[in-house]
């Protein structure tokens, strides 16, 4: 009677090599498809980040009302503000703030938008006149913000790297200011990592 072969130890450690070696290309395949499912995922989180940091600009540029403020830091503020030698890049009064609690206050708000460090943030306070070392809430949008640049476009479309713009002789002599002007749109540009630059224009005044 024939007696049965088995496997030599030759042919199970060949055996063994080709199945270590189909695991470790699978392997190999998952981590690949893995990394492009996160790599997937952060651009989509970084494109609706970018997508509400620039919903809250646009809606608080198209909101912007000609109410000056006073702050008790440095006095009457412009109802907009762009440019200067220190403060944020930008800075308005705006209308339509909600108020579904009902509480006691205007509708109307003082925003601010600047970076921190490359951080575009904004800024907000509950009370438009507001004393001496009043603090501002804070909402961080974006990381990785380079190269932020806001300007006004005046009445003929020209870029204003500051507003509002200096009183005419004319207006000082009649005791008037530029503080409630504002410009007919804003400009905003600034460099995104992973995304690259972005620009935007923005009508304030129809």
């Amino acid at each position: 009677m024939r007696r049965a072969r088995g496997f030599t130890l030759i042919e199970i450690l060949v055996a063994v090599a080709i199945t270590a070696l189909l695991a470790a290309m699978a392997f190999g395949g998952l981590n690949v498809v893995l990394d492009t499912a996160d790599h997937t995922r952060a651009h989509q989180q970084r494109l609706h980040d970018l997508q509400i940091a620039m919903l809250l600009l646009v809606r608080d540029l198209r909101q912007a009302v000609p109410r000056p403020v006073r702050d008790g830091d440095q006095g009457e503020q412009p109802a907009l503000r762009i440019g200067g030698v220190s403060g944020p890049a930008l800075s308005l009064t705006r209308g339509g703030w909600d108020n579904p609690a009902g509480q006691r206050r205007s509708h109307l708000q003082r925003v601010a938008w600047a970076l921190d460090g490359d951080r575009l943030v904004r800024r907000y306070w509950f009370h438009l006149d507001r004393p001496a070392g009043s603090e501002p809430r804070e909402q961080r949008l974006l990381e990785g913000v380079h190269d932020l640049s806001i300007v006004a476009l005046d009445a003929d479309g020209q870029p204003r790297s500051e507003w509002p713009p200096q009183a005419t002789p004319e207006q000082i002599e009649r005791s008037e200011d530029n503080l409630a002007l504002l410009p007919a749109g804003v400009l905003v540009r600034f460099t995104l990592d992973g995304v690259g630059e972005i620009e935007r224009r923005v009508a304030v005044r129809p």
